[in-house]
């Protein structure tokens, strides 16, 4: 990638099947992604990316205004890692409806009815569309009440019925049209939803994982090809195209002393220096960066293992 802007990003993973894209807060999410055998549309202009498949569609506007913040995952009992860019907007031009009832809106398309579910979640609102004669009576039945509260029938109609999800937030809208999965049944690959009400009584835009600065919301979530997302049944590995194209984008976003850390940390290391002589990293920002740094140097192979090892047992915490 020549240029690391908002545009040429989206262009770059749009494009790559293996990427994952996600709208949603914490409790209520969407997911989309392709595959290579299935058909798919493309419209990608300046001002507007869009991608259909016939199990869903992603669309994303006013990109240019985001923040965008790259970040890593370091899931537990891994020697690998995850990477993440949120594309953000100040809290307030983020605020969606927040709904807290059931409620039926005005259709975008005739002969379709369209409900928001009422969850009240601050960076997307989460909508469901069908012209399906039974689950509209349920769901009008039920309009104004909160789709948790005392077992609302309105839920399992939802889900037996399996109608079109649309969350939308103010950067981005995902359209899920595969089958919600029946309790017990495993989530399948590409677009799909999920709804946690355990999770959404926190009022959380996103997991504490993520380094969003404060007074920005994310509105939109990229994961691009990284070592534990390749393939769903293949034992992570490092493609090294894919990790250096993430670490050109992280060396230009990530904040400058994030970024000081990590270099400065990598020139102790390769230098063979002592691990007690690098501070311990202020804030989990810091320390996430410098562990996936070391997961990251193992594949160097001008580290010496006996020092990379030293600084693994002071700074690895087995994941964030």
């Amino acid at each position: 990638m020549e240029n690391i802007t908002n545009y040429n990003i989206l262009v770059k993973y749009v494009n790559d099947p293996r990427a994952t894209w996600a709208v949603g807060g914490l409790g209520a999410i969407a997911e989309f992604a392709w595959k290579k055998d299935e058909d798919v549309f493309f419209d990608i202009k300046k001002t507007r990316v869009f991608i259909k498949t016939p199990r869903g569609s992603l669309e994303i506007k006013d990109y240019d205004t985001a923040k965008l913040i790259p970040y890593f995952i370091l899931p537990k009992n891994s020697d690998f890692w995850g990477h993440g860019i949120a594309f953000c907007l100040p809290t307030a031009k983020a605020q969606m409806t927040k709904r807290k009832t059931l409620t039926e809106l005005k259709p975008t398309k005739k002969n379709t009815s369209l409900f928001d579910l009422g969850l009240e979640t601050t960076n997307v609102d989460c909508l469901v569309c069908t012209n399906d004669s039974n689950l509209l009576g349920m769901l009008r039945k039920n309009t104004g009440k909160h789709l948790f509260q005392n077992s609302n029938p309105a839920l399992y109609s939802i889900i037996d019925s399996s109608p079109k999800r649309v969350f939308v937030s103010r950067l981005a809208k995902i359209v899920v049209k595969t089958p919600i999965p029946k309790p017990g049944e495993t989530t399948n690959p590409g677009p799909h939803t999920h709804v946690f009400p355990e999770m959404l009584v926190t009022k959380r835009t996103h997991s504490a994982n993520i380094p969003i600065p404060s007074g920005y919301v994310p509105t939109l979530l990229l994961f691009p090809p990284n070592p534990i997302s390749y393939e769903a049944d293949s034992t992570p590995r490092l493609n090294i195209d894919d990790y250096n194209t993430f670490r050109n984008i992280y060396d230009s976003l990530a904040p400058p002393l994030v970024r000081l850390l990590r270099k400065q940390a990598e020139k102790m290391i390769n230098d063979r220096c002592d691990p007690e002589n690098f501070p311990v990293p202020k804030n989990q920002e810091s320390r996430t960066a410098l562990q996936a740094l070391m997961r990251e140097l193992v594949y160097k192979s001008t580290i010496d293992p006996m020092t990379l090892a030293r600084w693994k047992k002071r700074f690895e915490t087995n994941g964030s």
